[in-house]
């Protein structure tokens, strides 16, 4: 009698890609937390104003990386409208 064969683990690997007014502090700030004891491997790269992340999960995790998503636009969001005050009292100091 042989044993069944092993079940081969299904990964599947998603890119987006997002563009904004980036800074390497920003993407040092957007750096997300380790959730690979969770099945779901994420990482980022900028360049030229654009941050890419690339999700590497298990079919079964898919439901985990929306949720990163959501909380990375979040973030990005909050981001941009501070950058944005932040001009704003720069030129009004100016005056």
């Amino acid at each position: 009698m042989t044993a069944a064969p092993k079940a081969q683990e299904i990964r599947v690997k998603i890119s987006f890609i997002i563009e904004c007014v980036t800074t390497e502090d920003m993407h040092q700030s957007l750096l997300v937390d380790d959730f690979s004891g969770c099945g779901v491997l994420l990482t980022s790269t900028t360049k030229g104003g654009r941050l890419k992340y690339t999700f590497t999960l298990s079919c079964d995790s898919i439901y985990k990386a929306k949720s990163i998503v959501n909380e990375l636009l979040r973030l990005i969001r909050m981001m941009q409208e501070t950058y944005t005050l932040l001009e704003e009292f720069a030129v009004r100091r100016k005056e």
